[in-house]
């Protein structure tokens, strides 16, 4: 428990749920998720983020994000869908239970479903990804192949 400093390059997993550790996640995974970490597993801790998930977002390995039950938000809340977009080899990830903005999740949410939808349809070797976003916070995603890029958000229940 207590404040987590940077985590260092080189890692391919990280498990550390249930810890109470805090921290401004991109400050503490940023540089590991760039570098090529796999599976960022940190549920039920004390992180924050002054900018949602922008110092994770591109990272070209993540497959696995679980940020539940941390203290995200409500900064990068309006970029959330463009941020798990963004990470080609997303397959799962789970950030509700978070302090997001929801009017301002479900619009971006909006946003990317419509900007990704042409593309989604165009692309059949790519696997579609069904996402929720759901009125409590639920924001989470279950891949329909197992494998590939999370082309997008094709659902959003209130």
């Amino acid at each position: 428990s207590g404040p987590a400093g940077p985590l260092g390059r080189g890692a391919a997993a990280v498990h550390v749920g249930f810890n109470a550790l805090e921290g401004d996640a991109g400050d503490v995974f940023g540089a590991a998720v760039a570098a090529g970490l796999k599976t960022l597993v940190a549920n039920d801790n004390k992180f924050t983020s002054r900018d949602g998930l922008a110092r994770l977002a591109g990272a070209p390995k993540l497959e696995n994000l679980d940020l539940s039950a941390n203290m995200l938000g409500p900064a990068g809340s309006a970029d959330l869908a463009m941020h798990l977009a963004s990470l080609p080899s997303l397959t799962h990830y789970d950030v509700g239970g978070n302090a997001w903005d929801h009017a301002a999740v479900a619009r971006s949410v909006i946003a990317a479903a419509a900007a990704t939808s042409a593309a989604a349809v165009a692309t059949s070797a790519t696997s579609v990804t069904s996402t929720t976003a759901a009125a409590d916070g639920n924001y989470s995603s279950r891949s329909s192949s197992g494998g590939g890029a999370l082309v997008g958000v094709v659902a959003l229940h209130a």
